[in-house]
């Protein structure tokens, strides 16, 4: 009876080594971990909250922690949450084949450290807020226009009108602007405006606030410089009414000049000028060059003010991103980007997720 007895003991504990090895048989093995980022949009003026969820129920997030609190938060800087992601009953990670991607405004750096049992990652996410709306719009002195400061506003943008006519989009960074370079002819002029992100990539997190008009208008009377052209493209000059010779900067019939007053008040002419540190495009006209432009096979954008772009920029209606040299300003295109995004043959950047 003691040698069953033994037999049966010896059994039991058979039984019990067996299920303490792990049943990786029966078990699932996830090679694809995918998380995204939800933004709830909140009022004009309040940073985004977002909410980071697993896209499976093969595992879920056990912990996650912000490295710095919004309240500590500055336009463009990006906040790192430490997140820890384990898997679900009867499913386990390889940490040869598991590979961790996330969807929405955010990003993971290469230091995720994955395990059988847990993922242990960092993600960044660069947080957005909706700008508000500027307010106490006026003319404070003839055409000088003014507002009050927009919190987390890097600039300004203003669509001018003559006579209820749209003329051209500006930007400014200032909470101030003399609109007397644009009042040309007996015009009354008004704008309307809104806060936005202007420098390079800031839209992608800078939201522009709603536009919003001014009431006012003022009258563009005597503001017109009369004259005369004289020579041909190749040697332009203009002189006014009273026989000055125009220099420097000059709008005359709604278009921008550059007169040389190192070349004798010559006007600018076919290509691109070096003036005050920044890049111009001038036409076979003389006239200033603005949007986009194709010079020798490369693209190139021209701010409102003529002035040559670099970095990120978002063109048109479909709200596509584009890189520009930020040395030569010529569009990228079929490259990734020195901050890790990759543009297509049209330089449109590629939206993964």
């Amino acid at each position: 009876m003691k040698r069953k007895s033994k037999k049966v003991l010896l059994a039991a504990a058979g039984i019990a080594a067996l299920s303490s090895i792990p049943a990786y048989a029966g078990s699932n093995r996830i090679t694809s971990v995918g998380i995204s980022v939800e933004e709830d949009k909140p009022s004009p003026g309040v940073v985004y909250p977002v909410e980071v969820k697993c896209n499976s129920n093969d595992y879920e997030i056990e912990s996650i922690s912000a490295t710095k609190d919004y309240s500590d938060w500055k336009p463009g800087r990006k906040i790192t949450y430490d997140i820890t992601i384990v898997p679900t009953d009867g499913n386990f990670f390889s940490k040869s084949e598991t590979k961790v991607h996330c969807s929405g405004n955010a990003s993971i750096p290469k230091s995720t450290s994955i395990s059988r049992n847990e993922i242990r990652m960092k993600l960044n996410y660069v947080p957005k807020v909706q700008l508000e709306a500027p307010e106490n719009i006026y003319f404070e002195d003839e055409y000088e226009a003014t507002w009050d400061e927009v919190e987390y506003a890097t600039g300004y943008e203003l669509k001018l009108y003559r006579d209820g006519e749209y003329y051209k989009t500006i930007e400014t960074s200032n909470e101030k602007i003399d609109l007397s370079d644009y009042a040309t002819d007996s015009d009354d002029i008004t704008f309307d405006i809104r806060a936005a992100g202007i420098e390079d990539g800031e839209s992608k997190y800078l939201l522009a606030s709603d536009w919003v008009n001014c009431d006012e208008s003022v009258s563009a009377a005597d503001n017109t410089v009369y004259g005369s052209f004289a020579g041909n493209y190749e040697n332009y000059y203009f002189k006014d009414d009273n026989g000055n010779p125009a220099s420097g900067w000059q709008m005359i019939n709604g278009h921008w000049y550059y007169f040389d007053p190192a070349d004798g008040n010559r006007a600018a002419r076919s290509g691109w000028r070096l003036l005050n540190e920044k890049w111009y495009f001038f036409s076979d006209t003389c006239t200033m060059m603005t949007g986009w432009v194709h010079v020798n096979g490369q693209w190139y954008y021209l701010n409102q003010d003529g002035s040559m772009k670099t970095g990120w920029h978002t063109s048109g209606p479909s709200g596509k991103w584009y890189y520009l040299d930020p040395s030569s300003g010529a569009m990228w295109a079929n490259a990734v980007t020195p901050d890790g995004y990759t543009v297509d043959a049209d330089g449109a950047w590629i939206q993964l997720f």
